[in-house]
């Protein structure tokens, strides 16, 4: 509509890296405006539930890091359930464990010849550790160096040709060396601490993220037909007004400016799903295939929740071909192709975003590079923690919020209070010891303040086992606080117990809420 009333915030595009800034953003106060291009929210992450299992219709996407501040701040929208991801790979008609590992080794290659490999690898490497397939290839020592010939001839060399389209060696070894080579046995395909699934799958996640009064999303439109970019006034425009706020933009850069230095080169996906009647088809979720086939991996949705099938005997696979995207409104870009004369044509539209002040650029597309979800989202958590800490309400939010946390913080634990001395007196009326009636009853109370502070004040959902335990050593302490306040009164001070209790109790509440708020309750802003 052209007499909308312009956002404090636009975002384009509904992916991690917008929806991350977005909810950001609105919980410091700012109107957000999301413009998503498809129908659906969740970008490539989008997913739905077939046959009682989490399909993704942008192939297979698998959550895993070390940034604790990511997973804290994902966590506030979604609960997790385990996964550990393996990858199998086709190479001579048998199925072994990617990246290339001891295993690997062994099923491909004779016992005598295997076990002189592997001696030879343990000289010059650690047991446990991971290394390129350029430092195998560059190395001095003829075993190792043939060795690594053979697995760059057999698992790099033609999949990174079908997947990218061009010659392995007129691709960034940056890209190749994403997949290391293991020395040893292990067969995880990620080493991070932190391996989940979303428990009510990615979409149910973005649902929850942009769920506030302050965000609002608009499907099906195309962001050209909003805003307007005026290179020579520096301006931008929004419905052809001038427009001051902040614009995030996640798509390709290319695109947004027309393409005037010429179209980037990304690579795209055709999607084959298939329905199989059988309880498995493949022994783990992905299955790699270098070689010989047209398809680079076939994916097996079950294997990643197998607890939450409704149909034991039947499963959903995916094959994906790739091939060069061509702009012609059915292929999507998926994958930068990033090498030296790409980046220098990017660098020539990034050059041209920068004239714009208020225009941030972020993700796969946008930044021309290639991002695992939790990097896309750190990336997305630095932008807009610093374009929050700028907006004009973003103080007056906090402290807002702040205010709302103590008063309620307050009443529960008023609440809480109250009910520990109800059910003290319940207990004693039923002949139970003080001591162990004092027990139970405190602990009950403290309990129930934790329920009430993490799931209704504080809207936690995520490591409630670690923050129980934190919450309890916070209320130990403050009790512990207490004794040390009330002995002090007496007998430094003389004063009546009754005039420390009081005085106690507001000096201990103050230390544990702000405990609780720093320790218990943090959470990733």
């Amino acid at each position: 509509m052209e007499n909308e009333e312009a956002p404090d915030v636009i975002v384009i595009g509904a992916g991690f890296s917008g929806a991350v800034f977005a909810r950001v953003m609105a919980d410091a106060g700012q109107r957000v405006l999301i413009l998503e291009r498809r129908a659906h929210i969740a970008g490539n992450m989008y997913d739905e539930k077939q046959e009682g299992v989490f399909v993704h219709r942008y192939g297979p996407h698998f959550f895993h890091t070390n940034n604790q501040d990511v997973f804290d701040f994902l966590s506030r929208f979604s609960q997790w359930t385990p996964y550990r991801h393996r990858v199998l790979g086709k190479i001579n008609e048998k199925f072994i464990p990617l990246p290339f590992n001891f295993t690997s080794l062994n099923m491909l290659f004779e016992k005598k010849d295997a076990e002189n490999i592997k001696e030879k690898l343990l000289t010059y490497f650690p047991f446990g550790t991971k290394v390129s397939i350029f430092e195998l290839l560059h190395h001095h020592d003829s075993v190792i160096k043939e060795f690594g010939d053979f697995v760059y001839q057999n698992v790099f060399v033609h999949y990174t040709e079908k997947q990218w389209g061009v010659s392995i060696d007129k691709i960034d070894t940056s890209t190749i060396n994403r997949v290391p080579i293991m020395i040893g046995y292990d067969e995880n395909y990620f080493s991070d601490a932190i391996q989940l699934m979303p428990k009510q799958g990615y979409t149910e996640l973005f649902n929850a993220m942009l769920f506030s009064k302050k965000i609002t999303l608009s499907l099906n439109t195309d962001a050209k037909e909003k805003l307007r970019f005026d290179f020579e006034t520096a301006k931008i425009y929004f419905n052809n007004d001038l427009y001051n706020g902040i614009v995030f933009f996640s798509g390709a850069l290319d695109e947004l400016f027309d393409n005037k230095y010429g179209q980037l080169p990304y690579r795209s996906l055709d999607f084959l799903f298939e329905t199989i009647e059988s309880k498995w088809y493949q022994d783990a979720a992905v299955v790699n295939y270098p070689n010989d086939e047209k398809w680079t991996r076939i994916t097996e949705f079950k294997h990643c929740m197998p607890r939450h099938t409704k149909t034991p005997n039947r499963t959903i696979i995916l094959k994906e071909y790739p091939h060069t995207f061509e702009k012609d409104g059915v292929c999507e870009p998926y994958y930068p192709v990033i090498n030296a004369e790409n980046t220098a044509l990017y660098q020539k539209y990034a050059d041209d975003a920068r004239i714009f002040q208020k225009l941030i650029l972020c993700g796969r597309l946008a930044e021309y590079k290639y991002y695992n979800m939790d990097e896309a989202v750190a990336r997305s958590l630095v932008l807009a923690k610093s374009a929050a800490s700028l907006c004009p309400t973003a103080k007056k939010s906090a402290a807002k919020m702040l205010f709302r946390q103590i008063v309620l913080y307050g009443i529960i634990g008023s609440f809480c209070v109250s009910l520990d001395s109800t059910l003290f007196i319940l207990l004693r009326k039923m002949h139970i010891d003080a001591y162990f009636s004092n027990f139970i009853s405190v602990n009950a109370g403290m309990f129930t303040s934790f329920l009430l502070n993490t799931f209704v004040n504080f809207k936690m959902k995520d490591r409630l086992r670690v923050r129980a335990l934190r919450f309890f050593t916070v209320g130990y302490g403050g009790l512990a606080l207490s004794m040390c306040i009330l002995f002090i009164g007496k007998t430094i001070f003389h004063q009546k117990d009754e005039i420390v209790k009081i005085f106690s109790v507001f000096i201990v509440a103050s230390f544990q809420f702000t405990c609780n708020k720093l320790f218990t309750f943090r959470r990733s802003k």
